[in-house]
């Protein structure tokens, strides 16, 4: 049985595509480019799509999960 890092290595491989950090993720988000989703729930990659060009970014789900924790802690405390 394959690990989920294993998965998440298959899923990268197959073209261009980047695993990014939760900050660079929402910075493309709030960006410019045109952006279709492009989600990997099989294994817990929230993904993007740059339309021009195809090439998919993606957030381990958990990751950005953890980031949005720490953001909001910081803005109820």
């Amino acid at each position: 049985m394959k690990t989920l890092r294993e998965l998440r290595d298959a899923v990268v491989s197959k073209g261009d595509c980047e695993i990014v950090s939760a900050p660079e993720f929402l910075l493309q988000l709030t960006g410019r480019l045109r952006l279709e989703r492009c989600d990997e729930p099989s294994v817990n990659l929230i993904g993007l799509r740059v339309s021009s060009s195809g090439k998919r970014l993606y957030v381990p789900e958990e990751q950005l999960s953890r980031w949005r924790q720490s953001r909001t802690a910081g803005v109820l405390n």
